[in-house]
């Protein structure tokens, strides 16, 4: 089974409906949200498209 990783901010954003669905669904997830604005820049330089949220 595939291992999920949801990166997201601290506060709702359009995460949060994936993380709905893998609750419904009883998907096992890792959901790792970023507090700090140092920490929310490197999460965002470090993204694909430079924004978050990141499954």
């Amino acid at each position: 089974m595939p291992h999920y990783k949801l990166l997201d901010y601290s506060y709702p954003t359009s995460g949060e409906l994936a993380r709905l669905i893998f609750q419904y669904n009883d998907i096992q997830y890792e959901a790792e949200k970023v507090e700090t604005t140092d920490r929310i820049y490197e999460a965002e330089e470090a993204s694909p498209f430079g924004y978050l949220p990141v499954l």
